[in-house]
């Protein structure tokens, strides 16, 4: 009974001690949406050598091939002596990334606006490009583009320079915005006298320079209210088109 108890004993210790020290497995396809690739990101079970630097990662959406021998060389000098290569001749690393576009730019473009006191409640900027952003990628981070300047004219050409996560150097973009308000309009031809609900109008965007000096109504001016006179179809309305009704 005593050497069969030893012999239980000495078989778990084994078992706990080949667990304890159970060897880091090497990952052969690795993915990352940061600068650096880790230890952690490279192997499974890297316990505190995990946040230890190994490469650069290569650029957003692209993929590189690392050889077994220079994985070597940088897990030693990150302390990783010894690890389970699972036969591996290279390891694939791919930067995960996400696309530019031109909705991204405007919105940040936008806010920018907002805080220069350009875009007040009620108006908007229309942006537009002068060049492509096909095939513009950063990598895939929380906050993966930056507005880094914004110059502009009154005519609403700028120059905007981005930073994009994983790009080392920012981009100028020029392109040209315009000031949008809504504006409400009518949806038909109405007869003088129509008294108008709100199924007659439709709130269209316009630029705000085309009724910057009108005396735009609000619903709450016109719906319940008459028509003055016979109004077409697209009409914007002012609020000295309408009456109360008789």
């Amino acid at each position: 009974m005593k050497i069969l108890a030893l012999a239980l004993l000495t078989a778990s210790f084994a078992g706990i001690t080949g667990a304890a020290f159970a060897l880091p497995v090497l990952e052969t396809e690795v993915d990352t949406a940061n600068r650096v690739v880790t230890v952690g990101d490279m192997f499974k079970d890297a316990g505190s050598l995990a946040s230890q630097p190994l490469f650069l990662a290569p650029a957003p959406g692209t993929t590189g091939t690392v050889s077994i021998d220079a994985v070597r060389d940088a897990a030693a000098r990150a302390g990783l002596n010894d690890f389970d290569a699972q036969g591996a001749e290279a390891v694939r690393v791919s930067r995960l990334a996400t696309t530019v576009t031109a909705s991204a730019l405007s919105a940040l473009i936008s806010d920018e606006l907002k805080v220069r006191g350009v875009l007040t409640p009620g108006v908007t900027a229309q942006t537009s490009f002068d060049t492509s952003l096909d095939g513009l990628e950063a990598a895939a981070v929380t906050d993966p583009i930056q507005l880094g300047d914004l110059r502009y004219s009154d005519d609403g050409s700028f120059v905007a320079r981005f930073t994009l996560a994983g790009v080392d150097t920012p981009i100028d973009l020029a392109g040209h915005f315009v000031l949008m308000t809504e504006a409400p309009e009518l949806a038909d031809t109405l007869a003088a006298g129509t008294i108008l609900s709100a199924d007659d109008i439709v709130l269209r965007t316009v630029p705000l320079n085309q009724v910057a000096n009108t005396n735009v109504a609000s619903l709450d001016q016109l719906i319940g209210k008459a028509l003055q006179r016979q109004s077409r179809a697209g009409m914007v309305l002012k609020s000295t088109d309408v009456a109360d009704p008789q």
